[in-house]
């Protein structure tokens, strides 16, 4: 899973150089990025709050809660209370979220295999 984890991280970080380079007029697409760092988190078994999935999404705040609504209302992700702060909304992928990226990820995989080297951190 770690690898995994490492892949997907890695991933993000050249989405965000594209997006460095380019400008995001060009690109944009919020609702992928969310998935990612879920899926991400999913993978280090650790929770984002519904601001940090606003952060990885690199959109402004409303427009990352529409994101977030289309997402949790094509049921691929869940919101729960954090249950350390009551004030704080945490959000996972749903079961069916987990299913697509897994799927998403294992095809991908196949499709561009990923050169293993310890050596090198993304």
């Amino acid at each position: 899973m770690a690898e995994k984890a490492q892949q997907v991280r890695a991933l993000l970080t050249v989405r965000r150089l594209r997006l460095d380079i380019f400008g995001s007029e060009l690109f944009g697409e919020p609702a992928w990025d969310m998935l990612l760092a879920l899926y991400e988190a999913h993978l280090e078994q650790r929770a984002l709050s519904k601001s940090s999935l606003h952060l990885a999404s690199m959109a402004p705040w409303p427009t990352a809660l529409r994101w977030m609504d289309r997402l949790e209302c094509r049921q691929l992700l869940k919101y729960h209370r954090d249950p350390h702060d009551a004030r704080r909304t945490l959000v996972e992928l749903s079961e069916d979220g987990l299913k697509s990226m897994e799927r998403y990820w294992s095809l991908w995989a196949e499709i561009m295999p990923f050169q293993t080297d310890q050596s090198l951190t993304p």
